[in-house]
């Protein structure tokens, strides 16, 4: 709980208001999705965090993703979110390892890369790298005048779309590989948060330079210059194994199926209940990797479908 209220202060440190009406959610809220009493009215986001049993040692670490929306001044966002983990893996974890995991994921439950889509941000395709936020679009055009910011197309579904490209903006929190030992909150991160219809603070970023940059490649067609190593970034780019991703379906349906039966009924017309449509899941490869996916309810469904077997 130390590294999960770091998490938050972090955070808080960064979005000073959510810029809408306090909201009582008390009387429709999915009670399984509540670690402490409701307060009265929740002014910004309700985030519950749960340590439970998974799936034992190893394979799925944790799971997590905004569960209510509200519509504010022409922006969908978060209300409330969960974040649930495996008590097995949690114990196992180094504590540099878990605040990291922590702090990236309550970024997605806020909205990052989650709610690009329904923000008009970003398609939603894995294949786009078009990001149409103006006030991030702002702080890249600082670094890298004349270029396009750096959203990632590779890793598969859960990276591409929804991190901004590792080789690039190198060391960054919200790339979408957490093997950096670094993780380093940048303008461009906390703009987005704007983007998304956060007041944020801007003089909360940690310092990120151009000569932090790593390959960026056509994002920044002017940054043309042989980069040194640096042993403080990892770069690896290791996409989810079969075996992984098949595991990472079968816990995320469980996880969706029983969120889809338990929705909340009779909703105001201005929240929207997404807790059932996708998830962030977090888990260790077969290869000793700590990667994530985040999958869609269709996703799972798919994947039902085809390992079904008729009578």
């Amino acid at each position: 709980m130390d590294a999960v209220g770091e998490a938050r202060d972090r955070w808080q440190r960064i979005i000073l208001a959510g810029r809408r009406t306090p909201a009582d959610i008390r009387d429709f809220f999915p009670t399984e999705q509540i670690a402490t009493e409701l307060p009265p009215l929740v002014d910004d986001v309700y985030v519950a965090v749960d340590v439970v049993s998974i799936d034992g040692p190893g394979g799925v670490l944790g799971m997590a993703g905004p569960n209510l929306l509200m519509d504010t001044r022409g922006n969908s966002m978060a209300v409330s979110g969960v974040m649930k983990f495996d008590w097995d893996d949690v114990v196992e974890m180094t504590d540099e390892k878990w605040k990291l995991v922590i702090l990236h994921e309550l970024g997605h439950v806020l909205g990052f890369g989650t709610l690009f889509q329904s923000n008009d941000l970003h398609s939603g395709s894995l294949r786009s790298d078009f990001y149409k936020g103006k006030y991030a679009e702002e702080e890249w055009d600082k670094m890298c005048p004349g270029g396009r910011i750096p959203i990632e197309t590779e890793g598969g579904e859960g990276t591409a779309g929804g991190h901004w490209d590792e080789e690039c903006l190198r060391g960054e929190l919200m790339t979408g590989y957490l093997s950096a030992k670094s993780a380093i909150v940048s303008r461009m991160t906390i703009a987005s948060m704007k983007d998304l219809g956060y007041t944020v603070n801007m003089d909360a970023a940690d310092k990120y330079t151009t000569a932090d940059l790593g390959d960026c490649g056509g994002y920044c067609p002017k940054l043309r210059r042989a980069l040194s190593p640096e042993p403080r970034y990892d770069q690896r780019k290791e996409r989810l194994s079969k075996a992984g991703h098949k595991d990472v379906l079968a816990v995320a349906g469980k996880e969706l199926t029983l969120r889809r039966a338990r929705a909340p009924t009779k909703l105001p017309a201005n929240i929207t209940y997404i807790g059932g449509d996708r998830i962030t899941v977090f888990m260790r490869d077969y290869d000793g990797i700590i990667k994530h996916e985040t999958v869609n309810y269709a996703d799972v469904r798919e994947f039902y479908d085809a390992n079904t077997i008729s009578d």
